[in-house]
């Protein structure tokens, strides 16, 4: 749209009335995606006006490549998705450790109860982990996030994430190798 293409560019150049205009067009629509993803009207709001401060923050470096609704659209489900993951770090971070299917698609039955034995072996060696150790851990292994992130989520140093998520390790397979010299079953952690 020209319109669009002209407040992006008086924006890049500090206009506020331009950033006035664009947030104006698209608040109400991007609010409306928020609310839906997250349930609840404060919270959206904040993540919302969260995209538009970024914006204008970093709006000399700003490049849209198509549609502008569609950008400010991904920004926000973005943010939706850091949002719930910081709640859910503030929640305590109590994951279940179920598997979430059987190895290559088949097994047996008796396949099936070790493994969930093998994963109430690792949630209560977890659950016995001091929490900072357990937080770090979890965030790597389970949910994707770099050491970098988890450093700022916890406010540690990067390094400090790597040796906590380092230490998690060698006590996971400590804890598998104890039960497997009393039980004779091999499960290596992966």
């Amino acid at each position: 749209m020209e319109t669009e293409a002209s407040w992006i560019a008086a924006m890049q150049c500090g206009c506020p009335r331009a950033f006035s205009l664009l947030y104006r067009a698209y608040y109400e629509r991007l609010l409306g995606v928020a609310a839906r993803r997250l349930g609840e009207e404060a919270a959206a709001q904040d993540v919302v006006q969260d995209v538009f401060l970024k914006l204008w923050e970093r709006r000399a470096h700003w490049k849209v490549y198509g549609n502008v609704e569609a950008y400010l659209h991904q920004a926000v489900c973005n943010r939706v998705r850091d949002y719930q993951r910081r709640a859910q770090l503030r929640k305590g971070l109590e994951v279940p450790l179920e598997p979430r299917h059987d190895v290559m698609g088949r097994s047996s039955p008796e396949s099936r109860l070790l493994l969930r034995e093998r994963y109430r072996l690792l949630e209560a060696e977890l659950a016995r982990m001091p929490r900072r150790m357990r937080t770090a851990f979890v965030l790597s292994r389970w949910y994707g996030y770099r050491h970098p992130e988890i450093a700022r989520l916890m406010h540690i140093s990067p390094r400090t994430v790597e040796v906590h998520v380092r230490r998690a390790l060698r006590r996971l397979q400590r804890a598998l190798q104890e039960d497997h010299e009393a039980t004779g079953v091999h499960a290596p952690v992966g």
